[in-house]
């Protein structure tokens, strides 16, 4: 569970006080932890008209996480962050893929995908938003794609 705790310069000098009266590292650090969490904001790369993208807004805001929304097709995810979904992924680079989308489906780029090296196709979803599974969530500590309330809850309870 997310705690909504806004910390700022008085948060700080409490935190430096605890540890000034030797109070326990585990909870300094927990409280550290949930400073943090709340003060990095999280990517969530999305399309307006997809359920599944309103669902994970819905989800993320009744936890108070703070998230930028992200046009998904406008400004698709950087091929650094793909490269880290696709570890998540454990290298499976068609769990990147909205395979139900239009532009998957074209005969075209059908046949043209299993020539292409992981490579070029993280490079083909860095510049083509609409063929990436969404949403695509990415935090300093998070990574999701697709939305399953399950895993969000298990990826946020840690």
């Amino acid at each position: 569970m997310l705690i909504d705790t806004r910390v700022n310069k008085t948060g700080c000098d409490k935190i430096w006080a605890m540890v000034r009266r030797g109070l326990s590292n585990d909870w300094v650090t927990r409280y550290l932890f949930r400073y943090y969490r709340q003060t990095l904001k999280m990517k969530l790369y999305l399309y307006e008209k997809c359920e599944s993208c309103r669902k994970a807004t819905r989800w993320l805001d009744e936890k108070k996480v703070q998230y930028e929304k992200i046009p998904i097709r406008e400004k698709p995810p950087t091929k650094k962050e793909l490269s880290s979904m696709l570890k998540y992924h454990e290298g499976n680079i068609k769990k990147l893929f909205n395979t139900s989308s239009k532009d998957y489906r074209d005969p075209v780029l059908k046949a043209q995908l299993p020539n292409l090296s992981e490579r070029e196709k993280i490079d083909l979803l860095s510049k083509h938003g609409n063929l990436i599974k969404r949403p695509f969530l990415v935090g300093e500590s998070v990574l999701l794609q697709g939305f399953r309330p399950e895993l969000w809850e298990e990826a946020f309870s840690k």
